[in-house]
């Protein structure tokens, strides 16, 4: 495993306790939920940071922008572990979806000629 990767997934494991120790460990749809109302609120965080700079013309926190960005990536670790995956796997999983919906690479007229969304 990627050092990095190894090191965000012992991140992970050390500071959620209950993935040792307690409900979580035992029970992987705890977990999810747990990883998944976590990143919603992580994300929300994140986006609420955008909002700002673009709704009320603040600059752009990006010390703090990326704390929130850190906050989303252990989730998303959170939620493979849950899902008896790993983050590359799920890269994996992400580079075949977008080399067939975007064989020539992306543009927007090739977004927008997708033929498994409709477009309103």
């Amino acid at each position: 495993m990627d050092p990095t990767l190894a090191t965000l997934h012992a991140i992970v494991t050390h500071t959620h306790s209950t993935l040792t120790e307690g409900p979580l460990a035992a029970d992987r749809y705890k977990m999810l939920i747990c990883s998944a109302l976590g990143l919603g609120g992580e994300a929300g965080e994140y986006v609420d940071l955008v909002k700002k700079v673009y709704e009320q013309g603040r600059p752009l926190d990006v010390a703090a922008a990326t704390k929130e960005l850190a906050d989303v990536l252990y989730y998303v670790q959170l939620a493979a572990m849950a899902l008896d995956t790993d983050i590359p796997s799920v890269v994996a999983v992400l580079d075949e979806k977008l080399r067939k919906r975007y064989p020539d690479g992306f543009s927007v007229q090739a977004s927008a000629d997708r033929k498994d969304v409709t477009h309103g």
